[in-house]
């Protein structure tokens, strides 16, 4: 019975070894961490069954992201811009390269470009 990692999908060569060869993955952070190709719970280990795709989707934290950089334009640029690119790096983590990437440039951009804007308001309010 073959057992892949969730994390990276490697096919996992050793069975009773703690981490996945590839991305290093501990067995013991998450009891979600390997199933098998039937998709039932691993005999060996008592672990529960999980299948590749399951939980959020890259795309929706893709999203969120890109919705975070809008919103950093509009209100508290220190608090959405980063949990733009946080959310953007997370998108990239679970596949979704692109949006990822997307998300984390215009939190950064539209981050930016608020903070210039209220620099430039509080220098033309002083003078």
């Amino acid at each position: 019975m073959k057992n892949y990692c969730i994390y990276c999908g490697a096919e996992l060569q050793n069975k009773n070894s703690d981490t996945c060869q590839k991305c290093l993955a501990d067995k013991t952070i998450s009891p979600r961490a390997y199933y098998d190709t039937n998709g039932s719970p691993s005999k060996s280990d008592n672990r529960v069954s999980v299948k590749p795709g399951d939980g959020i989707p890259g795309k929706t934290f893709a999203y969120i992201g890109i919705i975070c950089a809008v919103a950093s334009i509009i209100i508290l640029p220190i608090v959405f811009g980063p949990l733009a690119i946080f959310f953007g790096y997370v998108s990239i983590t679970k596949g979704e390269r692109d949006m990822g990437w997307i998300a984390i440039l215009l939190g950064i951009v539209l981050a930016s470009i608020s903070f210039m804007i209220a620099f430039l308001l509080a220098i033309s309010t002083y003078q």
